[in-house]
């Protein structure tokens, strides 16, 4: 197949924000990044300034970014980006308009739904405090088995505002293939759907 199934029309793409963070790179490093191509041979051979941007730009939320940017970019499987920061991942995920949406879903038993940045951040606020009366604290472990829906969003989130850590399979999986996941991590909490679709 030589065309591409979709091209995105030129006003799609100088409203991208593939497009605005090419800008702001330009602009940052005094830098002629024009396109894709040009954004990825400079990301390469820049990789500090390249992270950097990409912090700043999507206006990480964080105690401390640290002093360290990369450590390790010779080795691949070593590396470690922002070593020394210090953040939470859930408070960055639920930045967001009150009214604008959050999570769009539609379920294979074709239930849909929506929920805003405030609807979601009200959900995770009161599973985090039944997540913290159940004794939930950093470090603990929390399993959830539950298919792809808002609710398993919800639990990630609230485990992630306390920073548990959370792990999930889908109901499908089989008793087995639930116990070989879970048996490893021990989770203080199991979190499970009641059925599902198929």
């Amino acid at each position: 197949m030589s065309q591409p199934i979709w091209t995105p029309s030129s006003e799609r793409i100088q409203h991208a924000n593939m497009t605005a963070f090419m800008r702001y790179v330009s602009e940052r490093w005094n830098e002629p990044i024009a396109d894709y191509d040009s954004l990825y041979t400079w990301s390469i051979k820049s990789l500090h300034n390249f992270w950097v941007s990409i912090w700043q730009f999507c206006g990480v939320i964080a105690e401390t970014q640290g002093e360290v940017i990369l450590e390790n970019p010779s080795d691949m499987e070593k590396a470690r980006f922002f070593p020394q920061a210090r953040l939470n991942y859930a408070e960055n995920l639920l930045q967001g308009n009150d009214e604008e949406i959050a999570i769009v879903f539609w379920g294979e038993d074709k239930e849909k739904c929506t929920l805003t940045f405030a609807e979601l951040r009200s959900q995770v606020a009161q599973f985090t405090s039944s997540l913290r009366n159940a004794g939930i604290q950093t470090g603990d472990r929390v399993a959830g088995v539950l298919p792809n829906t808002p609710e398993a969003i919800i639990a990630m989130l609230a485990c992630a505002s306390i920073g548990a850590v959370w792990s999930s399979c889908s109901p499908e999986f089989g008793i087995q293939g639930i116990l070989d996941r879970f048996q490893q991590i021990t989770p203080k909490v199991l979190i499970c759907s009641s059925g599902y679709y198929y």
